[in-house]
């Protein structure tokens, strides 16, 4: 509870929680020092509905009062800033058990047999843990979708939670999708019935011809065409000569990564100085896909997916032939060539196969890590690693980062009917700040400067891979300096809350980065996970606006910590100056701003996010790798498989794995 005022937490309200529809009082209570009301009591299934039916839990009122003040809210009042708003994932019916179920396959005829694999966990405020049913028995029901047929199945885990089963499917059973559900009885009376999975059962018939869209075997870098090897064979053998296909060919835009470097960002446009709108994306679908910030459409970072281009063909007498899709521009980013092929199978239907070129800018490929969202004016760390197009190091690279400072304006714009709309641009200015150097063994160069700038910096790496192509790369940094830090801000309830890191352990303060609009704010700052597991109230300044929260054990695999940022009217400027204002008409800023008929930019305000992160998980995770003896084998030949699978923090592995 906070004061409309100045946004400052109310202690001693009293606090009433209570059916909007009959009534019935949930809860009473008074706020803490802090003004916070800790409830330590379910409420029931989520109470968003918005209206009063049987169907549904009411909606909650909540009341506080203070002397003679009154305020309320209602659980309905939660558009825009509702669980599923923040991808969070929500659990129905008061229970937090985790069920998991593994396929053999997805695809089934009638007569073949459903292979499953179960696995229950039990999600809690005290990490990982088995659920209560792992011990008892539990039904697994199969549901056709459509018309409600259903199969029920008994099955009992064992002590790690785990359980097998199968379903032979009979002859005839109706096509289409099944849905699988496992069910077990609670403790209070209700059904625990999450669902886990889906297959389907089809007719469909074999393919008696195969088709292959074959592409180099060497990298394409800048290629101005590129050579496809089409085949199209029986599988009995022999080829289908002089058969007429067609060929569909598309350029889309391609993210890069690779394994062990999830810390470092590819890719990314290339970065000129000048004024952008950042609400112009110059008709390109694509270009908030392929920006990473906002002002740097995607055209320069690889273009949009271009027109599907269509070519008949005819094979020759072995059923091959080879094609040149020319007219491929050079482009600073990574891409993939798709191509389709379209043929007639000797069974009466029409099958495609296709495949993807990936087309390179250069012969490297340049990622770039930022040591933390946030820097000093006197110190900015970050990496720089040159790999090859396989994701190998390398060594003795000379490598040239240039950074540049984006500044962001936006004001309002009075619409047709006295409605406000918020427009934003963007400049970017080169600063003198830079880094080159050559790559050391393990293929990166480590940077540490002094920017001498603060606010939203932009590093751009360059490096030339020998042959006349260049390796682009940027990425964005944010340096704390004398100024407030201003974030663009849209005209929803939403703000973005950052973590510094994805992943901690316990016994680490995560920080989090909250990019409010407001210059002062109080924000409530909620760990989340099953309920509340821990909150505090804290003040919050425009100068670096982050947030702290010490990591505990239980808060282990991971935990939501939601930030609500309140901004108060500050009415005694709006009582002492308010004269002044009216006779001089001065400019206020928005935080002293007096309403006027249409707009009130003074009102009291809030912002509210929601920041995922991962708690204690490197005990828990395994590295498993898969090798097949060799890529192709026969009919009827033995695949010889090795399986790799080791902690990552390098421990045993458990008795029975």
């Amino acid at each position: 509870i906070t004061r409309l005022a100045d946004g400052r937490p109310v202690a001693d309200a009293e606090i009433e929680i209570s059916d909007y529809c009959g009534g019935a009082q949930h809860w009473a209570g008074k706020t803490g020092a802090d003004g916070i009301a800790r409830i330590d009591t379910t409420l029931g299934n989520p109470h968003d509905g918005a209206s009063c039916n049987p169907y549904s839990p009411s909606p909650l009122i909540v009341t506080a009062k203070l002397g003679a003040d009154l305020s309320f809210a209602l659980s309905s009042w939660q558009h825009g800033i509702a669980p599923q708003n923040f991808s969070m994932p929500t659990v129905y019916g008061g229970d937090a058990t985790l069920a998991h179920t593994v396929l053999d396959r997805t695809l089934f005829r009638a007569g073949e047999t459903v292979s499953m694999k179960h696995f229950l966990r039990q999600h809690g405020g005290q990490a990982f843990s088995l659920p209560p049913q792992a011990a008892v028995p539990v039904q697994l029901g199969i549901t056709h979708r459509g018309s409600g047929e259903r199969v029920e199945l008994a099955l009992a885990f064992d002590g790690q939670g785990v359980a097998d089963s199968s379903w032979h499917i009979p002859a005839a059973a109706k096509l289409g999708e099944y849905e699988v559900r496992l069910e077990s009885s609670l403790a209070d009376g209700s059904r625990w019935s999450p669902s886990t999975a889906s297959f389907r059962v089809e007719q469909f018939r074999v393919p008696s011809m195969q088709a292959v869209v074959q592409a180099p075997a060497e990298a394409q870098v800048n290629p101005a065409e590129v050579p496809l090897d089409i085949y199209v064979g029986y599988v009995a053998g022999g080829g289908a000569g002089n058969a007429a296909v067609k060929l569909r060919t598309q350029l889309e835009p391609r993210a890069v990564a690779f394994k062990h470097y999830d810390d470092f960002s590819f890719g990314g446009p290339d970065v000129k100085a000048g004024e952008v709108d950042d609400d112009d994306d110059g008709g390109d679908p694509f270009a908030y896909y392929l920006s990473q910030f906002g002002a740097y459409r995607g055209r320069e970072a690889g273009g949009a997916a271009q027109p599907v281009t269509v070519k008949d063909l005819i094979l020759d007498e072995h059923g091959s032939v080879r094609v040149a899709v020319p007219g491929l521009t050079a482009a600073s980013g990574a891409r993939n060539l798709v191509a389709e092929l379209e043929y007639q199978d000797a069974n009466g239907e029409r099958l495609a196969t296709s495949t993807r070129v990936p087309l390179w800018p250069a012969a490297i490929t340049l990622g770039l890590k930022v040591e933390g969202w946030a820097a000093s004016r006197d110190k900015l760390r970050f990496h720089v690693a040159a790999l090859d197009l396989q994701g190998k190091p390398v060594v003795g690279k000379a490598v040239d980062v240039r950074l540049f400072k984006r500044e962001r304006s936006a004001y309002r714009k009075r619409l047709i009917g006295g409605f406000y709309a918020l427009e934003s641009s963007s400049k970017i200015k080169a600063i003198a700040a830079h880094c080159s150097g050559k790559t050391d063994k393990q293929g990166e160069l480590s940077c540490a400067i002094a920017p001498k700038a603060s606010g939203e910096l932009v590093l751009r790496a360059r490096a030339d891979d020998g042959a006349g192509n260049t390796a682009v790369t940027s990425t964005t940094a944010w340096v704390a300096g004398e100024d407030d830090w201003w974030f663009e801000q849209g005209n929803a309830d939403r703000i973005d809350v950052l973590p510094e890191k994805k992943d901690y352990d316990a016994g680490d303060p995560a920080r989090f980065q909250v990019r409010m609009p407001f210059r002062h704010a109080t924000a409530l700052v909620t760990v989340a996970r099953e309920g509340v597991l821990d909150s505090y109230v804290t003040e919050l300044d425009g100068h670096e606006p982050v947030v702290s929260v010490p990591i505990k054990s239980n808060y282990s695999p991971n935990i939501y910590v939601s930030v609500l940022v309140v901004r108060g009217r500050v009415a005694w400027l709006q009582s002492a100056l308010g004269t002044v204002v009216r006779y001089f008409k001065l400019p206020w800023a928005v935080d002293g701003a007096l309403p006027t008929a249409l707009v009130d930019l003074g009102k009291p305000a809030y912002r509210f996010d929601i920041g995922r992160i991962n708690v204690g998980w490197q005990p828990h995770r395994l590295e498993v790798e898969v090798k097949p003896s060799q890529t192709v084998y026969k009919v009827r030949e033995s695949a010889h498989v090795e399986i790799d699978v080791q902690r990552a923090d390098g421990g045993a592995l458990p008795p029975g794995a």
